[in-house]
């Protein structure tokens, strides 16, 4: 049988998944009959990434660090089997191979004395390689079924290659927002979280918007029945202009702005971003601040609450009261607080959370 129709479910797995890597992998190396089959690859200026199911952890990370950059063979394999399966022993680099540490210290001791395979090139620079690796010369049919594969990985590797370029623009997207002060979610097509900004994260824990079983909840604050309809209209309708709604909570309010988002086809149908939702909190900056402000002078989580809660209030007596301790015990806070940050009045304390002056 085809290698393309017998693995056929495994590869639909992988253009879904690129994590699947590892189980198309033990499935081609058994169909192939061979130890081992690994696949890696990646831009010229970055590490690559390799999938060898059946090899130890600890070799991989030997490889990684020994023997690629030396690794003579693999780059000649790199350049001679540019889609096309070539065998290891066919090659005049081959009785190098066989005299090399990377020889006898790595392939040998995993039962690695010959391989075969092929190497590919997609968009942006990604280059890498297929190689099955066994204990015996590889035979022609054994080739020959590797060499009809060889289309449908390049087709893998190039939606896989598309695909996270996207995926990095999208991101760009998520960071040029949190630069302007905004968090940012984007959903799938079933409003289920696909990637979201740390802002968006710290945003989440406010109380009005909250994360549950994947999806963005509102459930008990003000405004949430106007947030379901908007999103339910921008996942419904893509040319749907979007709209904002306010969501009060106990802990205050939330911006919510949600508009249709119109992710590229060529992302897998699970990971298309379909709508996008745009969160902007009044206090988050100042609660950006604060932490800033703990770290940089020390202040105990006691000291930090105290601070936020002076800001509040306007008075040490009347934050006293909101965080249920003494006036006492507050002025003994308070105290500390100015010790460490060097301010000496309740005016100046306020001024350092919210500009730093």
């Amino acid at each position: 049988m085809e290698l393309s129709l017998e693995l056929r479910e495994d590869l639909h797995a992988v253009e879904a998944d690129e994590n699947l890597w590892p189980l198309l992998l033990t499935r081609l190396a058994d169909a192939l009959g061979a130890n081992e089959a690994t696949f890696g690859g990646g831009q010229q200026w970055e590490s690559p990434r390799i999938f060898a199911p059946r090899t130890d952890s600890g070799y991989v990370g030997v490889y990684l660090d020994t023997y690629h950059q030396q690794n003579a063979f693999m780059q000649a394999m790199l350049r001679n089997s540019m889609l096309r399966v070539v065998a290891g022993f066919e090659m005049p680099e081959f009785e190098d191979l066989q005299q090399t540490d990377f020889y006898h210290l790595w392939c040998r001791p995993q039962g690695f004395s010959h391989m075969f395979g092929f190497s590919l090139a997609s968009v942006g620079g990604w280059s890498g390689t297929l190689v099955i690796n066994l204990a015996n010369a590889p035979e022609r049919n054994q080739m020959a079924r590797l060499s009809a594969l060889l289309p449908h990985i390049q087709r893998l590797v190039d939606g896989h290659v598309l695909v996270n370029q996207l995926r990095s623009s999208m991101t760009s997207t998520l960071s040029t927002l949190a630069v302007v002060g905004s968090g940012a979610v984007l959903l799938d097509r079933h409003g289920r979280i696909l990637e979201l900004n740390p802002l968006a994260e710290e945003i989440l824990t406010s109380g009005c918007l909250r994360i549950f079983d994947g999806r963005l909840r509102a459930d008990g604050a003000g405004g949430a029945d106007a947030f379901y309809c908007l999103l339910h209209a921008c996942l419904t309708r893509p040319d749907h202009a979007g709209g904002k709604v306010e969501l009060v909570g106990a802990c205050g309010s939330v911006s919510v702005h949600c508009a249709p988002f119109a992710g590229s086809v060529a992302f897998p149908a699970p990971q298309r971003p379909a709508v996008i939702v745009i969160l902007t909190d009044p206090q988050q900056q100042f609660r950006h601040r604060l932490r800033e402000v703990q770290a940089r002078y020390g202040l105990t989580q006691a000291e930090a609450e105290l601070a936020e809660a002076v800001f509040r209030a306007g008075n040490r007596k009347t934050a006293a009261a909101l965080r249920g301790v003494t006036d006492a015990t507050a002025r003994a806070q308070l105290s500390s607080i100015f010790d460490k940050t060097g301010v000496r009045r309740q005016t100046d304390l306020i001024r350092l959370l919210t500009n730093g002056n």
